[in-house]
């Protein structure tokens, strides 16, 4: 029996050329559960943000897909949606994309203190990432090494 993290690469295998096909941008699949309690959620994006029948489509071209030759021989739930005004960012180039926007990052290890930073990604480095961060009323520039950052999301602004 394949495992959540198995059906979710076969899933994934089966959505990217869907996903591209209908000129948006695959950001995530995950599989949760077994039987019908089995989830399918599928993250896509695009410039100018998703719209619901962005949503629609993909979830009518994976649903037939998956009829014919998914991995799953059992009941199950599609989920399909934008990532979010707090969208996870996990990949070189959605870092980039994030550049001038305001994060926040969860580090395996502190930087100058903080296992939490916040602030505006100025740049993205081979190395790491650069941000600025807001001390007293004056932004304090910080480098983040690839291997201490656990996990980054966008920071809504409003």
């Amino acid at each position: 029996m394949l495992d959540d993290r198995e059906i979710s690469s076969q899933i994934e295998e089966i959505v990217a050329p869907l996903a591209k096909a209908l000129q948006l941008e695959l950001v995530e699949v995950t599989c949760r559960g077994r039987g019908p309690a089995a989830v399918i959620r599928v993250t896509i994006d695009k410039p100018g943000g998703v719209g619901l029948d962005d949503c629609e489509r993909l979830h009518h071209s994976l649903s037939r897909a998956l009829m014919v030759i998914g991995p799953l021989a059992e009941a199950y739930r599609i989920e399909v949606s934008s990532p979010g005004l707090d969208r996870p960012l996990r990949t070189r180039e959605e870092f980039q994309k994030a550049v001038g926007k305001m994060i926040r990052m969860k580090l395996r290890e502190p930087v100058d203190g903080h296992s939490v930073l916040m602030g505006r990604m100025m740049r993205v480095e081979e190395d790491g990432v650069v941000m600025a961060l807001r001390a007293q009323k004056r932004d304090h520039v910080v480098r983040v090494a690839w291997d201490r950052i656990r996990a980054t999301r966008l920071e809504p602004e409003w």
